[in-house]
């Protein structure tokens, strides 16, 4: 088992390959009946680890709260046979990379920080944003618009505050996944996406679906509290005073 000292010594050592010899039948009791379910979010457990592991999604990548929960999801994805991968995507941030069948390309993701100085650092970002984006199958009008405000210094989180709050009736369904944001709150490739993945997990289980439907909500709801935003900027601030 990794402990919280050799994972923090060398972020790499998180990594595990996929099993695909797991049984799909007893991937859904493996992480809501066992120590993951108290301890995880729904969107982890659902849209981070399950759809990967029955072959929803071929990948899937989230922002850690802290190591602990990096090995957390590392239990819980070795459990249900999906492989996971871990990166450093700037000096206080990580991305961890969850895949299956079809989705190895994750591992070839770099890490990348603030050493590689501030132009090589945005040129990294930019062509991490294209890989990602591929690897996740985003939509691509929704990844061309994250590399225009990555190219142009512009915040994207902001606008995407900035422009849910300014229309009415807008649909959680383009807001597909924790932290995705659409290029526009009415991205209809989103949309397709959102409620494509709903359908699916409806057919395995409705009550799936109910979950899946509220945390899209969540989601949409998130970015127009301005809460990522608020994360960023924290986090942000912590990096400028030099806070290791």
């Amino acid at each position: 088992m990794l402990d919280l000292l050799s994972f923090h010594l060398d972020h790499r050592k998180a990594d595990i390959p996929p099993n695909s010899n797991i049984d799909r039948g007893s991937i859904r009791s493996a992480l809501w009946s066992g120590e993951w379910a108290d301890r995880l979010s729904s969107s982890r457990l659902l849209e981070n680890i399950y759809l990967v592991a029955v072959g929803l999604r071929r990948a899937s990548f989230f922002h850690p709260l802290d190591e602990r929960e990096v090995l957390l999801v590392r239990g819980a994805a070795e459990k249900v046979g999906v492989g996971m991968a871990v990166r450093k995507a700037g000096g206080r941030v990580l991305k961890v990379y969850l895949y299956g069948e079809g989705g190895e390309a994750v591992t070839k993701v770099p890490d990348v920080d603030e050493s590689l100085g501030r132009m090589e650092f945005i040129t990294a970002q930019i062509a991490l944003a294209n890989m990602t984006g591929q690897l996740m199958e985003y939509p691509s009008c929704c990844v061309s618009s994250f590399v225009g405000h990555l190219m142009n210094g512009s915040d994207q989180d902001e606008k995407a505050t900035s422009s849910l709050r300014s229309i009415s009736n807008p649909s959680p369904d383009a807001y597909f996944l924790e932290r995705f944001v659409p290029c526009s709150p009415n991205c209809r490739n989103a949309e397709r996406m959102g409620r494509q993945l709903g359908s699916l997990l409806t057919e395995i289980s409705p009550d799936l679906g109910d979950t899946y439907s509220s945390l899209k909500l969540e989601h949409m709801e998130e970015v127009r509290s301005g809460r990522i935003l608020k994360e960023k900027r924290e986090r942000d601030s912590l990096i400028s005073d030099g806070v290791p």
